[in-house]
Parts: structure tokens; sequence; C-alpha cells
């Protein structure tokens, strides 16, 4: 599975969530990640809502940050919305260790929730076709 490799260039969403104890609404910023099958949150941003909320049974081998086979701190489940909107969405995140983010993120969106929010209009070639097969 793969997650992101440069995020230098993705645009960026303000969030806000809440972890399955609706104890603290934490704000954070979400990199919206077309190419990413997930949706991945960073240690720091993890923490914030609780370390106790993160299934750690589920570890999948995900490539991140072109980390081949990295395994994430587990899986934390997150009702969140944007700070424009007053719409709440409920997905997981897969929490990945300071050490392997580095700083370039708070979360990244996957290309699913992105769909599923409508924050992109998807083209043809984010969909999986190539300019070839558009003009044919």
């Amino acid at each position: 599975m793969n997650a992101v490799g440069n995020t230098k260039w993705l645009p960026d969403v303000d969030v806000y969530a809440i972890g399955s104890n609706a104890a603290n609404l934490v704000n954070f910023v979400a990199k919206l990640d077309t190419g990413a099958d997930m949706c991945v949150l960073s240690e720091k941003v993890a923490t914030r809502i609780g370390l106790d909320q993160i299934d750690r049974s589920d570890r999948p081998h995900i490539e991140v940050l072109a980390e081949t086979g990295t395994k994430p701190m587990g899986r934390i489940v997150l009702e969140f919305r944007l700070s424009v909107s007053q719409q709440w969405y409920r997905t997981s995140f897969y929490v990945f260790p300071d050490t392997v983010v580095r700083d370039k993120f708070d979360a990244l969106f996957s290309r699913e929730i992105i769909g599923q929010m409508d924050l992109l209009r998807l083209g043809p070639i984010l969909k999986g076709q190539t300019m070839q097969n558009e003009t044919s």
C-alpha cells in the first residue's frame, strides 16, 4: 500500500478532529494526497488526541515517504470536519511515528476521503487513466 512520496506540493486543509472518547477537539493541517491509498496521521497529532485510542493490532506494511515496508504504530478512528464546514466525517488513519514523518505533515487525506468530501475534481489522469487513453 502507498501513502506518499514527496509532500512538498500537496495542497492543505485546516481540520478539527476528535477521537473515539470525544474528549479533545484537536486542530491540525491535512495534506490532500490523491496518490494515497489510506489516510495517515503523525504521532505528534495522535498524541494530542490520545495514544490510548490507537488500535495497535492493525499494522500493515505501508510505503510512506518513499520508505518501503514501513509499519505504522496502528490505526485510529477519527471524526473530523474542515475548519470551513460543519459537516462531520469519520474515517481511519494509520499513525506513523515522528521518526518516519519527520515534520513533513500532520496528516494526509487519501484519494478516497478526498472524493467523499468532494474536495478536488479528479480528472482522468488521477482516476487511473492516461493521456493516451483520453485521446483514443
